[in-house]
């Protein structure tokens, strides 16, 4: 039987080495020093290879991320395509389907027996819409009888009247009609005058022209404007109206009227409603994409931005302004509302840091939208962080709704009284999930990253009656711009997209304030025809819509 020793000293031979004397100390050295460098060659190779698998999972984690993110990606699109576009009614089927949420057992409200006597020929009269057309303009149509059916069918005898009855009402729609005027002035002469060898002629004036050369009226230019902005037709569809009219006014005829209506009585307007605004303590602020053909230094498939300011809805200036810009940078936010001290109302864009405020308050309804697009890729939705927050952060929007008849300060207190405790808990949630990793999908862990990471901004609401809990005004002042934008695609020049702000600005004021956008924009260009170039302030003011005289006029 081999001696240790022996079985190393034939392992060492194998590898060329040859020792003389077995019990020599310098060749056991030699062989611990050979088994030590192979044992470090293979702690090295060993020590390659984890990292090399370290690597690969990192690798693969993120692969299956982003496999992850492209499946919400195209679960997004999907539903966008095919699904709900309401995230709240989205979230509400979601919980209302899963059971351990609701586990407490709540009482069926009793159907109490009603009784009662129906008396004789007594009936229940169905509404009528006769209180609808009051402010309407009537106009009475009898139905006379011939003079055949006037005679008394026993003697003959013509019969005299004795009253009338009403049969029913209608409601006729009469479509658009083309009058053109043709515009005389009359010149006088006096007869005494000229025997005298004097000649004294006078000549009436005639109304100057809405646009200078052009034969557009102000009924054209409101009627047009009102089509394109208010109901979303292009200048395409009403080029085709108007040759049914016989009267063939090209698509570039009317952009024409509108640029110049715009930048000749339109643009003074919102200039100095938009001073009005940056008086206000509360603004919203938000933007959107619009596509603008030859911009200058860029391509016709950059994307340029349509900014949007507005004042609270408790405001007793309301007012909508659109400002159209080639990029999205925060510069032009801030340039817009140079001058303004007060709170924004946004959502967490980065690029609103740059503006002179004092405060900015954040969108619960973007916050409530992260989380209810997490459960939308969720396998197992039930029990979920993302169900917990929703689940409070729709109660906190239940109780929201009922203070909104409240007064500032009266809201205030109930802010902090009903809804205080529950937005803790909220944040408390998010910050628990993420210091514990009790997130399943990266879009959870984004949702939970957007309510730590903006919550002093989320918060704010409850330190003032008047912010309001989301910026949701912003969204559905764009809303209208975004359902015209689906039907024209894109602005032919900076120029139109500039007109296409300005409008949008009047019709969307015109709304806030309860006024009817046609009449609005008619009242207005008929005000100031033949002002331009002397627009003051004092009279842009009588123009603004809440003044008193134009709400009457434009209702």
């Amino acid at each position: 039987m081999e001696k240790p020793f022996q079985v190393c000293y034939s392992r060492v031979m194998k590898d060329g080495y040859f020792a003389q004397d077995n019990g020599s100390s310098m060749e056991i050295q030699k062989i611990l020093e050979i088994m030590n460098e192979q044992l470090k060659k293979q702690s090295e190779q060993i020590e390659k290879q984890s990292e090399l698998i370290e690597k690969l999972y990192d690798q693969i984690e993120k692969l299956n991320n982003q496999i992850e993110q492209k499946d919400e990606i195209i679960r997004k699109l999907q539903k966008m395509l095919f699904g709900r576009k309401s995230e709240k009614a989205a979230a509400l089927e979601m919980m209302a389907n899963m059971e351990p949420l609701f586990t407490m057992d709540y009482p069926e409200p009793k159907q109490e027996e009603r009784t009662g006597t129906v008396k004789a020929h007594e009936r229940r009269r169905c509404p009528n819409r006769t209180d609808d057309l009051d402010s309407l303009p009537h106009e009475k149509v009898v139905i006379e009888a011939t003079e055949e059916e006037k005679k008394c069918p026993y003697c003959g005898e013509e019969m005299i009247k004795v009253g009338e009855e009403k049969a029913h009402t209608i409601v006729k729609v009469l479509p658009a009609q083309i009058i053109i005027e043709d515009i005389y002035t009359e010149t006088y002469a006096c007869p005494a005058c000229m025997n005298d060898g004097e000649g004294v002629l006078y000549k009436t004036d005639a109304p100057a022209a809405l646009i200078p050369g052009s034969f557009a009226s102000a009924q054209a230019l409101a009627y047009v404007a009102n089509e394109r902005f208010v109901k979303g037709v292009t200048y395409y569809r009403q080029e085709k109206e108007w040759k049914s009219w016989k009267l063939p006014v090209s698509r570039r005829t009317m952009s024409n009227w509108v640029m110049l209506g715009s930048e000749s009585y339109f643009e003074p307007l919102i200039e100095r409603m938009k001073s009005h605004l940056l008086k206000e303590e509360y603004i919203h602020c938000d933007e959107t994409t619009i596509q603008v053909m030859k911009e200058e230094g860029r391509r016709n498939t950059n994307k340029s931005y349509m900014w949007v300011y507005s004042s609270i809805q408790e405001s007793e200036h309301p007012m909508r302004l659109f400002d159209y810009q080639p990029g999205r940078g925060g510069k032009y936010a801030a340039d817009y509302l140079e001058g303004f001290a007060g709170i924004l109302i946004t959502d967490d864009y980065a690029g609103y840091n740059q503006v002179d405020h004092d405060e900015r308050a954040l969108c619960w309804a973007h916050a409530r939208r992260y989380f209810v697009d997490a459960l939308e890729g969720l396998k197992e939705a039930a029990g979920s962080v993302s169900v917990k927050i929703l689940t409070q952060i729709m109660k906190i929007f239940r109780i929201e709704a009922k203070l909104q008849k409240l007064k500032p300060k009266e809201r205030k207190g109930e802010r902090m009284l009903r809804e205080g405790g529950l937005v803790e808990q909220v944040f408390v949630c998010a910050k628990t999930a993420l210091a514990t990793e009790g997130w399943t999908t990266q879009k959870e862990k984004q949702a939970l990253n957007y309510l730590v990471d903006n919550e002093e901004g989320l918060k704010i609401y409850l330190k003032d009656g008047n912010v309001p809990m989301t910026n949701s005004l912003s969204e559905r002042t764009i809303r209208s711009f975004a359902i015209g934008r689906r039907n024209w695609l894109f602005s032919g020049s900076p120029r139109g997209a500039r007109s296409c702000g300005v409008l949008y600005s009047v019709v969307e004021s015109a709304k806030a304030n309860g006024l009817v956008p046609y009449k609005y924009i008619l009242y207005v260009l008929e005000k100031l025809r033949g002002k331009i170039g002397q627009l003051s302030d004092e009279i842009l003011d009588q123009m603004m819509p809440w003044n008193a005289e134009v709400k009457e006029q434009c209702v």
